[in-house]
Formats: C-alpha cells, structure tokens, sequence
C-alpha cells in the first residue's frame, strides 16, 4: 500500500479496460505499508524484501529540499503466528535488529493482536509512552522521569548484542490502531511537496506504447498528390 501527496498529485490510471493499478510518480509517495493476514517467519521476509526494493527506487531520487524526509516503511498484520519462532529470534522486531543480520528495517512493525515495536529514533520511544498515557509527547515527557530512565538504560546497553534497534510494546485493537495511526501520522507531517512540475513527470509516460505521434502532419490523401507551386 502506498501512501502519496493524492492534493498535489493525482495517479494514473494504466488503460480503459479496468486495471485496478494506478500510476503515482514516485516523488509523490510519502511512506508504504506492507499488510499481512498473519505475520510469521515467510511474511515478515517477504515484507522486508518488497521494502528493500522500495528502498532502492527511492535512492535513485534527487530530492531539492536539504533535508529531505524519507518516505516511511512500516509493516502492518491483523495477526501473530503463535507458532513463528523468527528464525530462532522470538519476536520479529528482535529479527529485525542489525545485531542478527536484517537486511532491511520498517520503521515500525504493528500487528493487531499483539502490539507494536518501532525504530528507536526520533519520537519513537516518547511517542509510545504519550499513547499508553493519553498524553502528548511534552506532557508525557513533563509527568516523571519514565521516558528519560528508558533513553538513559537504552543509551547505556549500547552494544548491538543487546537488540535495542526497535522500542516494543504491548498493544491490541483500538490502541493498537491508534498507535499505527499517529506513527503514519507524524511520518506523514515530515512530508515536504517537492519542487518539481508533476506535468512533466506525466509527460514521461508518454511515447510509442501509447500509441503516440512521432510526425503530427496529416498522411498524404491518395486521391489528391501533391502539387508543387512554380518559382516567381
């Protein structure tokens, strides 16, 4: 699933004939969401596989803002394989760690039975302690010293044998959801548009395969040749 600036610029369709797949040029997209049924060993694979391709197209991109906001990556399921032991890791945010050699990091892992682990960057671990409080960041920062202590034992578990990429929680249903939104949410607020001309970007579409001109003068009329006019 892609999510993309749909105000500034709209998809494509392909053809008339009722393919669902929509063209979105790619500096348009702002994050991808990987859905699964049930996320076990094989899917969490084939998510961080189809991130990792994702990743590369985005690479590929000459962004004109200097600091510019990585299209978001996260990983949704409705359901948690009880039987899926992740590759002898237990958890897939464990999996996911640099320490047992991931090949590609969602932001953030959401599965709706069971809770949600995000990249420990940025808001990550505040944000998390804000929703199972009901507060805002600044509020849940201001209440104790809970989030400072978690930074604190985080930053001082330093070395990668301690599986501290991903802040994890419990969480199911509503908060789940809620939680899923407001990570979207603020990932979404990084979004710069660009400068670009999105008329352009359609323009490349364009040529042979759509049946294009390469000659806009009208072919000869058989029943009328040319007549050429004498020199004065």
């Amino acid at each position: 699933m892609l999510i993309y600036d749909a105000l500034n610029c709209p998809r494509w369709t392909l053809d008339n004939v009722g393919d669902p797949h929509r063209l979105i040029p790619l500096h348009a997209v702002i994050g991808m969401i990987e859905v699964k049924s049930t996320l076990d060993d094989i899917t969490l694979k084939d998510a961080v596989g189809k991130l990792a391709e994702f990743d590369a197209l985005t690479a590929q991109i000459d962004y004109e803002s200097p600091y510019p906001a990585r299209p978001f990556r996260h990983v949704f399921a409705y359901r948690l394989d009880p039987a899926a032991d992740f590759e002898g890791w237990a958890t897939p945010e464990r999996r996911l760690t640099r320490y047992a050699g991931t090949h590609g990091q969602p932001d953030g892992v959401f599965v709706l039975d069971d809770g949600f682990a995000v990249l420990d960057y940025g808001n990550g671990v505040a944000r998390s302690f804000a929703l199972h409080r009901g507060m805002t960041v600044d509020e849940a920062r201001r209440g104790d010293w809970d989030i400072d202590n978690e930074v604190i034992r985080r930053s001082v578990e330093m070395d990668p044998s301690y599986c501290n990429d991903y802040f994890s929680t419990a969480a199911t249903n509503g908060l789940l959801l809620l939680a899923f939104l407001t990570f979207v949410l603020e990932s979404a607020a990084r979004f710069v548009p660009p400068e670009i001309d999105y008329a352009d970007a359609f323009c490349r579409w364009g040529g042979p395969e759509l049946g294009s001109l390469l000659d806009f003068r009208s072919p000869p009329n058989p029943d009328f040749p040319p007549f050429s006019l004498p020199e004065v």
